[in-house]
């Protein structure tokens, strides 16, 4: 099979939103933090979310996907960081972020991530694309999802497993290699992966 790349869609995709509260909501520093972190630029780890608290009107919660939002914030268990550590991430960064219950402070021990995705390859080509919304300086992720939509040049083929290109947001991109090991450890439904096709 020809090596591609993958586009996947779940940045800011709802249906992988937990119920928790990151802890630096209403800080000046976090409102830019977390806009860096949904663009893809680098961020400062000191200034990510130290902790997220479960809502209050939940009584529990613990059926965690791989992957997972708290609130803006793209998270992976434990497990799924274990797994990306196999692979080159680049300046990516996977950051801890605990995980807390008022109700029962021991709830969830595992270990949880933040992951950063501050590398970035320039490699989109719009106008061989699908249409595309352009909007602040970048393009939208388009909103229907399907295969070949997005047109990548060869620079996509080269470097790390996973990164973003800054000319469209939000969504990241994995290398034929990464898709093909979570296709096989049964783990691309939270990552919503689309074939890309690649032009010269």
């Amino acid at each position: 099979m020809t090596d591609t790349v993958w586009a996947s869609y779940a940045l800011l995709n709802s249906d992988l939103v937990v119920p928790f509260r990151r802890s630096n909501v209403g800080d000046p520093i976090g409102r830019v933090v977390t806009q860096d972190h949904i663009a893809g630029r680098p961020i400062d780890p000191a200034n990510l979310p130290q902790y997220a608290v479960l809502d209050k009107e939940w009584p529990e919660f613990k059926k965690f996907p791989p992957l997972f939002h708290v609130n803006e914030y793209l998270c992976v268990t434990g497990k799924m960081a274990q797994f990306l550590r196999q692979f080159d991430l680049g300046s990516a960064g996977l950051y801890p972020i605990k995980l807390i219950s008022e109700k029962d402070p021991e709830a969830y021990p595992e270990p949880f991530y933040i992951l950063g995705l501050s590398e970035r390859k320039q490699a989109l080509v719009p106008e061989k694309s699908g249409p595309l919304t352009f909007l602040l300086g970048s393009y939208r992720k388009p909103i229907g999802e399907q295969d070949d939509y997005l047109a990548l040049n060869r620079n996509a083929l080269t470097g790390p497993d996973l990164w973003t290109d800054p000319s469209i947001r939000p969504m990241f991109f994995v290398s034929q290699r990464l898709h093909d090991a979570l296709e096989k450890a049964g783990l691309t439904k939270a990552f919503k992966l689309k074939r890309c096709k690649l032009v010269d």
